[in-house]
């Protein structure tokens, strides 16, 4: 059997792995620009109407944002997640599949909101700036209604569950191997659970913490498993 990092698959984890890296400073970028649309005010969770009114230019940073956001939270972490079931497969079986499928679903839903408001919240944030009274009431209803279903429905509740599944299974897998990444895979993976029970149970503290550990974490993540499979070392094997 041919260790990790080498044999037919070489060139496909050194792929990922620096598609992983690649994606770290995705979501840096995400987060930057994020912030910028926002002016900073981080208070736009609560109140989505303050960045609906921030104006052309910071409609132009938010779509920005939310693309970094579908390739460097989401889409780019694929090829790592089926190199963690690949690797973890033969000592796992079925809970690896489980698993992957779990990181697999969190990245397509991910994906998903980020460009669905990619496509559509800048229009109506630089309509706004033009519109009348009674458009600008029609645009905050519009607004608010898909702002809530993405944030509140497809990421801080579907999607966290399924990312604190797969992130608490992997980090499980790894713990007797390889314990300070798993302690941060564990960590990510609770964080992500807190945001999701928070978010269903209304428990704004909850979801808050959740959310700003999983934010900072989700971030290093693939960073740590990058330079790990840059440096041909396993991810849930000996080594």
């Amino acid at each position: 059997m041919s260790e990790p990092g080498f044999g037919p698959d070489a060139d496909f984890r050194r792929a990922a792995a620096i598609v992983a890296i690649v994606a770290f400073v995705l979501a840096v970028g995400c987060s930057i620009t994020g912030l910028m649309a926002v002016r900073f005010d981080t208070g736009v969770m609560s109140n989505p109407d303050l960045l609906l009114g921030a104006g052309h230019a910071a409609a132009g940073l938010w779509r920005a944002s939310l693309l970094l956001d579908l390739f460097g939270y989401y889409l780019m972490l694929v090829p790592l997640i089926l190199v963690l079931r690949a690797e973890s497969r033969p000592r796992a079986g079925s809970w690896s599949d489980l698993f992957a499928f779990c990181l697999l679903a969190y990245s397509l839903v991910g994906a998903m909101g980020a460009a669905m408001l990619a496509m559509s919240t800048p229009p109506m944030m630089d309509a706004y700036t033009a519109a009348g009274v009674a458009d600008r009431q029609l645009l905050q209803t519009a607004f608010s209604a898909q702002f809530n279903d993405v944030y509140r429905g497809l990421w801080n509740t579907l999607e966290a569950f399924l990312g604190g599944v797969g992130w608490l299974g992997f980090g499980w897998l790894m713990l007797a191997r390889n314990r300070w990444i798993a302690i941060l895979t564990l960590a990510l993976g609770l964080a992500e659970l807190a945001d999701s029970a928070g978010m269903i149970s209304s428990q704004d503290w909850l979801f808050s913490a959740g959310l700003n550990v999983y934010l900072a974490l989700a971030t290093i993540w693939p960073l740590v498993m990058g330079i790990r499979l840059l440096g041909r070392r396993p991810l849930v094997a000996d080594g």
